[in-house]
């Protein structure tokens, strides 16, 4: 056997150090970023790993910018001294009795990002609070996110933005925001109380000339109740010219659409509406449907989808019902979703409806449909309406408990009464792929049955008569749920294989 002091050196060893600078940058991104997410020991660990690599660490002042503040001062004083005067992130990541804040003071023109962490927030914890109080110059976001938060810290504190003339981006969660935002570029704020009436943070966000940022998840419910009834009446829309990224996550969709009238956002890439009822709607409730969250001109707070291809996906599960659309061009995006207490038989066909009402230059420019529900309930009309919009759909994925018999119904080509040949809906339609996922107490034979077969049969053979043949379809099922499985394979591939270049009935497991 070798005798190890006579081994080459291991090959990591040899590596030069711009490799391992690189391998340690996505190491500090996994433990740093966005927040203090791992232990500042699983960091520490490098420096132990060997004196090569502890130099190496030590040697890149960018690894130590973060400054975690806990129980011990002399961590702070050590990332402090390896940071070399770059402006330094200051997080409070834990809710023991912290040290004296004599480490940071010499730091304090140093501090850009503030963060507090930890789980539990009181009024007395006093470094945090001092810190707060004090001149930060060049402080640019502030971030204080406590899961707890004392009920005479709520009433007591109030921040006052101003001692941070270079404060760029706010992000608070159960504390009142405070009205002076108007230099902003960012605003998230989760569960938070307002000194602001909506009308009066309507007027602010007019101010706010620089915002690119607004999110707001559960926050809408706590504005001071300070309007009157017909102030609405004369209240001014804020034009937001800068803002590209919206997300609102409320319990009410009445708050939401009354913030969404009075908002104008020409330059909007990213939005996220999310209805969130802390009661969900009922089998018997229908009036919660998307549409409830957007004004009456939609285009006014959504992205243009207008000169971009689009995919798209529409679901109905999990008690979510829910619109996402992406364009790649412009990198714009669309979710708007709402709960429900059970999978309504209303509310896939409501969704679609709401995706060709409300969004209305979307169908023209979708390449991909996803779907995701239960397909009995969605008429054959309503699937015509939209693909008669969806010139450049080139790819269609469905799952769910349904078999999809209206939607290839809807595929058949149709006569026109001003066309020679009948018009294929859906031309540019090159691949079908079909996901049955069968409820917990389904027991059915394996799909498609015999109708079933028909209608797609006649949808695939007028496609192909008039030169739309599918390049692909594709059927999945689980044969652990169906004893026909192999049956109802063989029926599905002897019926289509003529009608699509590619066939195939998969296995789930």
């Amino acid at each position: 056997m070798a005798d190890p002091e006579s081994l080459p050196p291991s090959w990591i060893l040899r590596l030069p150090d711009e490799i391992l600078v690189a391998i340690f940058d996505f190491v500090h991104a996994a433990i740093f970023y966005p927040t203090l997410r791992g232990s500042v020991r699983d960091w520490l660990r490098f420096l132990h790993v060997c004196s090569h690599w502890r130099c190496v660490a030590l040697s890149v002042s960018q690894y130590w910018h973060i400054v975690p503040v806990g129980r011990d001062p002399a961590q702070v004083d050590f990332f402090l001294s390896k940071s070399r005067g770059l402006l330094t992130d200051v997080c409070f990541n834990s809710d023991s009795i912290p040290p004296p804040l004599e480490a940071l003071q010499p730091h304090i023109s140093s501090i850009r990002r503030l963060e507090f962490s930890a789980p539990y927030f009181d009024c007395k914890y006093s470094a945090f609070n001092r810190l707060l109080s004090t001149l930060l110059p060049c402080l640019e976001e502030l971030c204080i996110w406590p899961i707890i938060l004392n009920i005479e810290t709520l009433h007591r504190m109030r921040l006052s933005l101003h001692r941070y003339p270079c404060l760029w981006g706010l992000r608070l969660q159960h504390l009142v925001c405070p009205p002076d935002i108007s230099e902003l570029r960012v605003l998230d704020l989760r569960s938070c109380y307002w000194v602001l009436s909506l009308g009066g943070f309507i007027d602010k966000l007019a101010t706010c000339s620089n915002l690119v940022e607004l999110r707001l998840n559960r926050s809408m419910s706590w504005f001071s109740p300070d309007d009157e009834p017909g102030d609405f009446l004369s209240q001014p829309t804020a034009v937001l010219r800068h803002l590209h990224t919206l997300e609102i996550v409320d319990q009410s969709s009445e708050a939401v659409a009354s913030l969404l009238a009075y908002l104008e956002m020409p330059a909007l890439r990213d939005v996220r509406l999310v209805h969130r009822p802390d009661k969900p709607a009922g089998r018997e409730d229908t009036e919660y449907t998307i549409r409830d969250m957007l004004p009456s001109n939609p285009s006014r707070v959504l992205p243009d989808f207008s000169s971009s291809l689009v995919t798209a996906t529409v679901s109905v599960l999990h008690n979510i019902s829910s619109i996402v659309l992406r364009s790649g061009t412009h990198c714009a995006a669309l979710s708007v979703a709402t709960s429900f207490e059970r999978d309504c038989g209303h509310a896939l066909p409501a969704v679609l409806e709401d995706l060709v009402e409300c969004v209305p230059d979307a169908p023209a420019r979708l390449t991909t449909l996803a779907v995701h529900g239960d397909s009995y309930h969605v008429p054959a009309a309503l699937w015509r309406r939209l693909f008669g919009r969806c010139a450049h759909l080139s790819a269609l994925e469905l799952s769910g408990n349904g078999t999809w018999t209206a939607l290839w119904h809807a595929l058949r080509p149709v006569a026109s009464s001003w066309a020679v040949e009948p018009c294929v809906p859906c031309p540019a339609l090159a691949s079908v792929r079909v996901r049955y996922v069968p409820r917990p107490e389904d027991n059915y034979p394996a799909p498609p049955d015999m109708k079933d077969v028909e209608a797609i049969q006649g949808a695939l053979e007028g496609r192909r008569n008039l030169g739309a043949q599918l390049q692909e379809l594709v059927w999945e099922a689980h044969s652990a749920k169906h004893a026909d499985f192999e049956e109802a394979r063989e029926r599905f591939l002897s019926s289509v294989r003529s009608y699509a270049e590619r066939a195939a009935y998969n296995d789930l497991g």
